[in-house]
């Protein structure tokens, strides 16, 4: 029988072991096929918390289809996000008949409409009942809402940096992101997610 001495000794090691390679993963200093098996990769996935409305008045090709089709434009905006890697909500303010409303629209992608409430606030309640995901990565260029944003220790990235890194154009690949991440939403906590914030409508 291993001691508790012994067994917090080895848990010890053992977490040491784990956070070393962690940092060599999202440093990029372990081997790149190691860094790139499945394990690995699914505690690497990234969240992106998109604030949506934002992203169509600053990619340009978004914003020409707005000018005639919002919905169009949206949908587009959508599933151009499918193609990124990782975990995706986009935020928009308002929503159908102006109740809050959430939606599947692929696998990766999550669209969540506000409501009463605006994009930004959303974004902050997801960063404050999840906070075991930070840092997630929000891509807005507002200002008010970076540094909201950076307040709940998440990371901020510029919309066009964002659109030309990980957005693939014409079916072109982009690398998987290696990024300091925990595991993916379940799809229970998806759900969970979804009824809270409905609720507070």
């Amino acid at each position: 029988m291993v001691s508790l001495s012994r067994r917090g000794h080895d848990g010890a090691l053992c977490g040491g072991a784990i956070r070393r390679c962690w940092y060599g993963i999202a440093s990029g200093s372990l081997p790149r096929w190691w860094a790139a098996h499945p394990y690995v990769m699914a505690w690497a996935q990234p969240f992106w918390l998109i604030d949506g409305h934002n992203l169509l008045h600053t990619i340009g090709e978004l914003r020409r289809l707005m000018s005639n089709d919002m919905v169009l434009a949206q949908e587009c905006l959508l599933s151009r996000l499918a193609a990124v890697q990782g975990s995706t909500w986009c935020f928009f303010d308002g929503g159908p008949d102006g109740q809050a409303h959430s939606r599947h629209h692929d696998q990766s992608v999550v669209q969540v409409y506000a409501g009463a409430s605006c994009a930004d606030n959303a974004i902050i309640a997801w960063l404050q009942r999840y906070p075991q995901r930070r840092p997630a990565t929000v891509i807005t260029a507002d200002r008010d809402l970076r540094l909201r944003a950076r307040a709940q220790a998440a990371k901020v990235l510029d919309p066009i940096a964002f659109w030309r890194r990980h957005v693939p154009r014409n079916g072109a690949s982009v690398d998987e992101p290696i990024v300091d991440q925990h595991r993916p939403l379940a799809e229970h906590e998806v759900e969970e997610w979804l009824r809270y914030f409905e609720a507070d409508d």
